[in-house]
């Protein structure tokens, strides 16, 4: 468990569990990142901490969000508690205990049912990889500003549908 690790810690344990997922040697990974080996052995180890854009240069090579190496701070019930509350007062989540468990529920916030959805989709699916992979990426398969264009391309077609319908009905008069 990473309960009592340093951030430095957790985040090298992240690097080096994604770095073996991807199948990649410890030298290899340094030299893409234009790092010693040495230096990449310590960040894996916790002995050193990354600064910020050698932290995303190891993201980039390992093809994932800097979000998957950072340390989302949840390491203690309180800092749970507090997250419980965060996600409470800003997406309306709410929690019913059942049967000896709790069950959280998520109110309809678009982008978040989005990103839930899929997830609890992927964990009910039997191929882990696709989750890992989803996870280890999570938030690169979403943007925001593809959503937008997208909707705008949407909106584009129905207004050249309407103005296409609005001229016949002009014609015909």
């Amino acid at each position: 468990m990473m309960y009592n690790d340093t951030i430095a810690e957790r985040i090298g344990k992240r690097i080096k569990k994604i770095r073996l997922y991807r199948n990649m040697s410890i030298t290899n990974l340094a030299e893409k990142v234009k790092v010693s080996s040495d230096l990449m052995r310590k960040y894996e180890k916790g002995q050193r901490t990354p600064k910020d854009d050698t932290l995303q240069a190891i993201a980039d090579v390992l093809n994932v969000s800097v979000l998957a190496l950072t340390d989302p701070i949840l390491n203690d019930e309180v800092r749970i508690m507090y997250a419980l509350f965060e996600l409470n007062n800003n997406y309306g989540i709410d929690m019913v205990y059942t049967n000896d468990k709790y069950y959280f529920g998520i109110n309809n916030t678009i982008y978040l049912d989005k990103y839930v959805k899929e997830w609890s989709r992927l964990l009910d699916d039997t191929d882990t990889a696709k989750l890992t992979e989803w996870e280890l990426n999570f938030p690169k398969y979403y943007n925001e500003k593809d959503d937008i264009e997208k909707r705008k391309e949407e909106l584009k077609k129905k207004i050249e549908k309407y103005q296409e319908e609005l001229k016949r009905l002009e014609e015909r008069q």
